[in-house]
């Protein structure tokens, strides 16, 4: 059952018996919140779906807890969720993740049912000075089209990290891919060749040993 803790948690969006969850009345008295622990990356997960109103992605929350195992959580330096379907408003309770891993520099969310909401969700955390990502795959998600080019074309300006960007399989106009090739071009990097994809169950996580 939900805690009191909980339920000062998520405030505003519970009401005294439901919740809405993307159009879905859910009795609160019957649920149960997935079994995380105290802290980690785990309920950070959990606790930012309640804030922005998403259902808890199980293939996310499952490759999370992976990440919670590691000794050395900090040390991750790949993200793969290849292939998990985040949609529309997946992105968004992710960035607080992204944002605790220091050394994180390949975000990999091919064929992850993205779309420009997304890519604009993803682009508030890029533009952080402390963001360290150096490749960026988001091929295969093909309602990624020219706002959100327009948008990472002008992310390049500011950020100075970002080399790499698989935009194979979207549909950003060629004048976009264009620009956002010359910008990385003079980094020494590039739009990348596509990555393979690869199943939910063989998400992979990379840390510096």
């Amino acid at each position: 059952m939900l805690t009191q803790d909980d339920m000062t948690l998520v405030g505003d969006y519970f009401s005294r018996r439901a919740m809405v969850v993307k159009g879905v009345d859910l009795d609160i008295s019957h649920w149960e919140p997935p079994d995380v622990s105290a802290d980690g990356l785990a309920r950070l997960y959990v606790n930012q779906c309640f804030l922005h109103k998403v259902r808890v992605n199980s293939g996310v929350l499952r490759f999370v807890k992976t990440i919670d195992d590691i000794e050395d959580r900090e040390g991750v330096e790949v993200w793969d969720l290849t292939g998990v379907y985040l949609g529309r408003n997946g992105v968004a309770p992710l960035v607080p993740l992204w944002e605790s891993m220091p050394r994180l520099a390949r975000l990999l969310l091919g064929r992850s049912g993205l779309d420009s909401h997304s890519v604009a969700a993803m682009v508030r955390y890029l533009k952080k000075p402390s963001c360290p990502l150096v490749t960026l795959d988001l091929s295969e998600n093909d309602r990624i089209n020219a706002s959100a080019g327009r948008l990472i074309d002008s992310l390049l300006l500011t950020n100075t990290h970002l080399a790499h960007i698989n935009l194979d399989g979207t549909n950003i106009p060629p004048n976009f891919l264009e620009k956002i090739t010359k910008k990385l071009a003079r980094r020494g990097g590039g739009v990348s060749i596509p990555v393979q994809c690869k199943e939910p169950e063989n998400m992979q996580v990379m840390i510096r040993r």
